[in-house]
Formats: structure tokens, C-alpha cells, sequence
């Protein structure tokens, strides 16, 4: 279960429901069953908005958009990658993309347009993401006992001194 608010709405993503609700009143103001997955590898779904939509996403590299007023605006399913985005981290980026991290897998930083198209994506497989200034912020296992914190370039996802 995840939920987030954005704009004095409430969005809340629970195995294949998305909805809306008004803070003020609790009122429901939409809800979207969007495709059913299996709970085998990751049960919780995440949400996450921006100017452009409610964003929520689950395991197999699977994305939904939908706009402020509950309509679907398209799926993403990368089918070139295996495992799934990270359950803890999906961010929403300020010119309407999003960005997710891979948990596992071969899919690792990913940044998918407004539009549902992927504009880059990294190898690099990571448990946590912030983002702050057009700079993404990722911690990236480099031994088996440590980890550290990898700088990427929001909009070209080249990596930072």
C-alpha cells in the first residue's frame, strides 16, 4: 500500500487500485482498477505526482499514468528487463517524468518521459533515490559490506563526479 498527496488530494495504490480522495471532506473522487499482477515477488505497488498525472507502478518494470481526473493515460512494461522496480523508491520529477530504480535484475536507474517513453536508463541497481537540484542521488552496492552514494545527471543520466 502506498499513498501520497499532491495538490490537497490524497492518492492512494493498493494491488491494482489507484484512487483519489479529498483531504478536506475524505470524499472518493476516483478510482481506476488497472492491471492485476501477481503478489509473488513484490505485493505493494507504489504512487507518486507530479504536474503531469498520479504515476504507480509494481513489479516487472510495470508503469501506469493517470491524469488528475482518473483517466488512464498509458501503461509502461518494459518486457526487455527482469526482476522489478524498487518497492521503496519512485520519484517524481518537477518537468512531469519519473524516475524508479531497479531492485533487481537487469534494469537498474530509470527515467520514463510524461509520455510513457523511457528517455535513459542506467545499469546501476540501488535500494534507495532522492532527488534534489536535476541531480539524482542513488545509493549503489559497491562491495558486498558498504554501500555508496552515486550522483547521476537528472536529465541525461550521465553519472557526477
Amino acid at each position: 500500500d502506498d499513498l501520497v498527496v499532491y495538490n490537497g488530494t490524497a492518492y492512494y495504490a493498493k494491488n491494482g487500485l489507484t484512487a483519489a480522495a479529498d483531504l478536506i471532506t475524505g470524499s472518493v473522487i476516483w478510482s481506476s482498477t488497472w492491471k492485476a499482477q501477481s503478489v509473488s515477488i513484490l505485493p505493494n505497488r507504489r504512487v507518486a505526482a507530479n504536474a503531469s498525472g498520479v504515476y504507480t507502478f509494481g513489479e516487472d518494470f510495470l508503469v501506469i499514468h493517470h491524469d488528475f481526473a482518473g483517466n488512464l493515460l498509458w501503461e509502461h512494461h518494459n518486457d526487455s528487463c527482469y526482476g522489478a522496480f524498487n518497492i521503496s523508491h519512485l520519484i517524481a520529477g518537477n518537468d512531469g517524468s519519473i524516475y524508479a530504480t531497479g531492485y533487481f535484475g537487469n534494469c537498474g536507474l530509470t527515467k520514463i518521459n510524461s509520455d510513457g517513453t523511457i528517455a535513459w536508463q542506467t545499469d546501476v541497481s540501488s535500494f534507495s533515490l532522492a532527488l534534489f537540484n536535476n541531480t539524482l542521488f542513488v545509493t549503489a552496492n559497491a562491495e558486498a559490506e558498504r554501500d555508496i552514494i552515486v550522483r547521476y545527471d537528472a536529465l541525461t543520466g550521465s553519472a557526477l563526479p
